[in-house]
């Protein structure tokens, strides 16, 4: 669960692992999910039709902001 950053020096390639503190951790899994929650969303409006789009947008906002 480490992002890794990749240097090149020379023809070797260092990975080297973000260490991430608890809370830290806890903020990008929380970010993670709130952003695969909104893409759900928005994909879910996008299948709706046209007219109940302004209803289908209010609805999903005040979904995403009750969590």
């Amino acid at each position: 669960m480490y992002p890794a950053t990749i240097s090149k020096i020379g023809k070797v390639t260092q990975i080297k692992k973000k260490k991430y503190s608890k809370s830290e951790m806890k903020e990008q899994r929380s970010i993670r999910k709130y952003q695969q929650l909104l893409i759900k969303n928005i994909q879910i409006i996008l299948r709706t039709k046209p007219y109940s789009m302004q209803n289908g947008l209010i609805k999903n906002y005040y979904f995403l902001n009750s969590g």
